[in-house]
């Protein structure tokens, strides 16, 4: 499997590109590890690539404080992860008497609702019902899930869908007895430093997180884990800290404020004609940040587009006439043209 291959499976389109063009050089458990985590690649796909890898890549072993235990061959943990989601798979789709089955949209805020979700007594009757809806344009949801579940029994198992029907995910806990706890979190165990091509200052985002939440999630930045490996030297860490931070801008009250977030891999730039409203904000401090403009001019421009936004949001759009407004002596044509 050749770098521009794993390239594919970057969550990030501008890290991905930065990657190919600087032909960056994966180890065999990088590569494992982006397939693991890609956000589009569906369950068959991440097969493919990880028996890809195990066939065209050299064995590697592996230790870390966070690790269960140190493992001498990424290549077995790569098969037994198969394995053991091909098991999960094969659970999920064992017919059972006692078994009965949910399906539930999955929205943007990543919530679902399986209470008023109808009871499918076979897997098949509650895919068809999946596929009928996967015809339907859905501007509120992302994804689909199927449940798995029987009489008597506290655990589930539940499948991941794409808009196409195609299977992403099969989760199953492990106190079902037939998984290996360890296996499970190995991935999310790991940690890397992959270059990125950002710098201080850059306005940068999480596209899912933007388009799931209600909050803007955008993100001036200070700085990321690559750009301080170097020099804060660490080497046994997992994935949760993968981390990037510096400033984020309320959504109501256009306040700046700081914070550390997770997981660099996923950010790309955030389309600068989009900085509309209060996120003009974000464009002066990414040129503070930048060393494009000084403090002064940044406060003179915080406090005018603070009172540009607030006039706007106050005026009373669509609220009365146009004669009426002219009366009142708050007409601006320029506004309402």
């Amino acid at each position: 499997m050749n770098n521009q291959e794993i390239c594919r499976f970057v969550n990030s389109k501008d890290i991905r590109k930065y990657l190919a063009d600087i032909n960056y050089s994966f180890t065999p458990a990088e590569a494992a590890w982006l397939v693991y985590q890609c956000r589009d690649a569906t369950l068959a796909a991440k097969y493919d690539a990880w028996e890809k890898i195990i066939a065209t890549m050299p064995d590697q072993s592996l230790d870390s404080l966070h690790l269960y235990k140190p493992y001498e061959s990424i290549h077995k943990v790569i098969s037994d992860f198969i394995a053991m989601k091909k098991k999960a798979t094969e659970m999920f789709l064992e017919e059972a008497p006692n078994a009965f089955h949910q399906y539930s949209l999955i929205y943007y805020d990543g919530s679902r609702d399986y209470d008023n979700s109808m009871l499918y007594s076979s897997y098949e009757k509650c895919f068809k019902q999946l596929k009928l809806d996967l015809s339907e344009e859905d501007d509120d949801t992302t994804s689909r899930c199927i449940r798995r579940s029987e009489i008597d029994c506290f655990y589930n198992i539940t499948a991941y869908y794409n808009k196409k029907g195609e299977i992403m995910d099969v989760v199953i806990p492990a106190d079902y007895g037939v998984l290996d706890w360890n296996l499970l979190d190995f991935f999310r165990d790991l940690w890397f430093h992959f270059p990125a091509p950002f710098k201080k200052g850059d306005i940068i985002y999480d596209p899912i997180k933007h388009h799931r939440s209600a909050c803007e999630d955008l993100l001036v930045m200070e700085c990321c884990t690559p750009m301080l490996y170097e020099k804060d030297g660490r080497s046994h860490t997992d994935s949760s800290d993968m981390n990037v931070w510096g400033y984020f801008q309320d959504e109501e009250t256009g306040t700046i404020f700081h914070e550390v977030t997770w997981n660099y891999m996923d950010f790309e730039y955030f389309p600068e004609e989009q900085l509309t409203g209060k996120k003009r904000i974000l464009k002066a401090l990414s040129n503070l940040m930048k060393e494009k403009i000084d403090i002064g001019l940044f406060i003179h421009a915080y406090h005018l587009i603070m009172l540009e936004e607030t006039k706007n949001d106050l005026m009373p759009h669509g609220w009365y006439t146009d004669e009426g407004m002219k009366l009142a002596g708050i007409w601006e044509e320029k506004n309402y043209n």
